[in-house]
């Protein structure tokens, strides 16, 4: 009788033994995402609507890439710090870039600057919020 007692009372305290599992917070994950982002070209005086993604990079919990910047099918580096992003320039497929976001809620407010190699043009400075 005192196994039976010790196998129940075993039973009990396993059963009402709750196991949580916390994972350390990643503050990336509240970005990371597939946006419509509206920019707005202060140079050309031109807006146009595209996508682009935001995906994680490594472990440090501040490393972003942004895809499809500027709608050219390039991914930028960027870093996170609290709600601002951070955009240090780069040259990705001779594009010069260099920016900062800030995030509200659910949108992202870019300010960037864009320069192509290629057509040596004008720097394209830009507005653009994403949603």
């Amino acid at each position: 009788m005192k196994n039976i007692s010790t196998i129940l009372l075993t039973a009990f305290l396993f059963a009402s033994c709750e196991i949580v599992i916390v994972e350390p917070y990643d503050p990336r994950d509240e970005i990371v995402g597939s946006y419509n982002l509206t920019e707005y070209s202060e140079t050309y005086n031109m807006e146009m609507t595209f996508p682009i993604s935001i995906y994680k990079v490594g472990n440090d919990y501040e490393s972003l890439r942004i895809g499809n910047f500027y709608d050219v099918g390039i991914n930028v580096h960027a870093h996170l710090n609290g709600n601002k992003i951070h955009i240090p320039f780069q040259v990705v497929d001779m594009f010069e870039i260099s920016g900062i976001g800030t995030l509200h809620s659910n949108e992202i407010s870019f300010s960037y600057s864009v320069y192509d190699q290629i057509s040596d043009s004008y720097v394209d400075y830009c507005y653009a919020t994403a949603w």
